[in-house]
C-alpha cells in the first residue's frame, strides 16, 4: 500500500500523499520484525518520505525523523551491501540540510563523516562515485564557511577535483562538478587573496560554461557566475581585459535568460555594475550611461518588497552621482538623490545597511547644495546625516564618518 501511495506522490507531488505514505510505512514497520531483511528497506523509505515532507513543510522535526530512519537503515545494512553507499550519502545530505537550519557545526561534521563513508564503500569506477565525491567536497566547503579553516577548503577542492576527474567526458554532471570546484577556488581566493586562486575559479567556471548546452536552464547562472568572477578578478588585478570579460559574460547571461525570469534583475544589475567598474577605469561617458541603463532595468524588473531592491536603487543612485561628476548636470544629482531616497525608504528599520544609505543620501544633498546653493539641500543633508548617526551603534567604526559629514 505504501509503495502504491509513493508512486502516486511521484506523479502528483501532493503533501497529502506524503503524509499517507508515512502512515503506511509506519504501519509496515509495526508488522515487521527488526531482524527481517525488509526492516532496512522500510526505514530507508520512511526516511525518504520524511525528507519529502520536510521539503513541503520546512519543519525541523521532519528532517530529524528522516535522519533517524536513514540512520537505522544504515545500521541494519551489512558492510559490502550494494545500497550502503547511497544510503550513507543520503544521510550525509540530510545532515547538511539540518545544518542549514541549525547552524550547528556537529551537523556538517556528521555530513562529512557519512559522505566520506559513502566514498570509502564505493568501488573505483562506480557510476555514482563522482556524486559521492562532489557531495563530500560541498560539505567540506560548508564546514570551511563556518570555521574558516584553510584545510577545509583544501579538502573541498581535492574532492571536487576528484569528482570532475572521475566523471566521463560529456556526462551531464560535469558542468556541476566544474562549477562547484570553481566556487571552492573562489572561496579559497577570498581567504588567501592569491590571484592564482581566482584564476583557477575562472578556469573551472569557464569549463562549466563550455560543457553546458545552449538553451540549458543552468547556462545563464553559469555565465552570470563567470561574469562575477571576472569582476572580482578585475578588482584585484586592475586588468582591463578582466572587466571586459565580465561585461561580455554578464551580457550573455541576460541574453540567455527568458523575459520575466526571476534572475533577470540579478544579471542586469551585475552587467550595470561591470559597466560602472569599467567607467571608473576608463572615464568614458558611454560606460556610465550603459551602467545607468542596465541598473535602471534591474530596478524596474525587481518586485516591490524584494530584499535586493534597496541595493539596486543605491547602485543606480551612485551611477547617477558619477555621471553628475562627469557632466555637472543638476538633473543627474537629483536623480542620484531620488534613487538613494528610494533605497532608504525600502530599507527596514534596524537593517545593517540603513546608516550607510542615510549617510550616502546626506552626502548627495551636500553635493547638490554645493552646486545649487539651495538652503533646503543643506538642511536635508544635515537631517539625513543626523539620522545616520542615530542609527549607528555606539562604538561602530563608521560613527566618525557620519559625525564628520554632519
Amino acid at each position: 500500500m505504501a509503495q502504491a501511495v509513493d508512486d502516486k506522490f511521484v506523479k502528483t507531488r501532493n503533501i497529502e500523499n506524503i503524509t499517507e505514505k508515512i502512515f503506511h510505512w509506519q504501519q509496515a514497520m509495526v508488522l515487521c520484525s527488526t531482524d527481517h531483511d525488509y526492516f532496512t528497506t522500510i526505514n530507508n523509505n520512511l526516511g525518504i518520505s520524511y525528507s519529502h515532507h520536510f521539503e513541503h513543510t520546512g519543519k525541523l522535526e521532519d528532517i530529524e525523523q528522516a535522519i533517524f530512519h536513514h540512520q537505522k537503515a544504515v545500521e541494519c545494512t551489512s558492510s559490502g551491501h550494494a545500497d550502503l553507499p547511497s544510503w550513507l550519502d543520503n544521510l550525509g545530505i540530510l545532515y547538511s540540510q539540518h545544518f542549514e537550519h541549525t547552524g550547528k557545526v556537529e551537523d556538517i561534521e556528521q555530513a562529512i563523516f557519512h559522505h566520506q563513508k559513502a566514498v570509502e564503500c564505493t568501488p573505483s569506477g562506480h557510476a555514482h562515485l563522482p556524486r559521492w565525491l562532489g557531495n563530500l567536497g560541498t560539505s567540506y566547503l560548508c564546514h570551511f564557511e563556518h570555521t574558516g579553516k584553510v584545510e577545509d577548503i583544501e579538502q573541498a577542492i581535492f574532492h571536487q577535483q576528484k569528482a570532475a576527474e572521475c566523471t566521463p567526458s560529456g556526462h551531464a554532471d560535469i558542468p556541476t562538478w566544474l562549477g562547484n570546484l570553481g566556487t571552492s577556488y573562489f572561496h579559497c581566493f577570498e581567504h588567501t587573496g592569491k590571484v592564482d586562486d581566482i584564476e583557477q575559479a575562472i578556469f573551472h567556471h569557464q569549463k562549466a560554461v563550455e560543457c553546458t548546452p545552449s538553451g540549458h536552464a543552468d547556462l545563464p547562472s553559469r555565465l552570470g557566475n563567470l561574469g562575477y568572477l571576472y569582476s572580482r578578478c578585475f578588482a584585484h588585478t586592475g586588468r582591463l581585459e578582466d572587466i571586459e570579460q565580465a561585461i561580455f559574460r554578464n551580457q550573455k547571461a541576460v541574453e540567455c535568460t527568458p523575459s520575466g525570469h526571476a534572475d533577470i534583475p540579478t544579471w542586469l544589475g551585475n552587467l550595470g555594475n561591470s559597466y560602472f567598474r569599467r567607467f571608473k577605469h576608463t572615464g568614458k561617458l558611454e560606460d556610465i550611461e550603459q551602467a545607468i541603463f542596465h541598473q535602471q532595468k534591474a530596478v524596474e524588473c525587481t518586485p516591490s518588497g524584494h530584499a535586493d531592491l534597496p541595493s539596486r536603487l543605491s547602485n543606480l543612485g551612485n551611477s547617477y552621482l558619477h555621471r553628475f561628476e562627469y557632466t555637472g548636470k543638476v538633473e543627474d544629482i537629483e536623480q542620484a538623490i531620488f534613487h538613494q531616497q528610494k533605497a532608504v525608504e525600502c530599507t527596514p528599520s534596524g537593517h545593517a545597511d540603513l546608516p550607510s544609505r542615510l549617510g550616502n543620501l546626506g552626502y548627495l544633498y551636500s553635493r547638490c547644495f554645493a552646486h545649487t546653493g539651495r538652503l533646503e539641500d543643506i538642511e536635508q543633508a544635515i537631517f539625513h546625516n543626523q539620522k545616520a548617526v542615530e542609527c549607528t551603534p555606539s562604538g561602530h567604526a563608521d560613527i566618525p564618518t557620519w559625525l564628520g559629514n554632519l
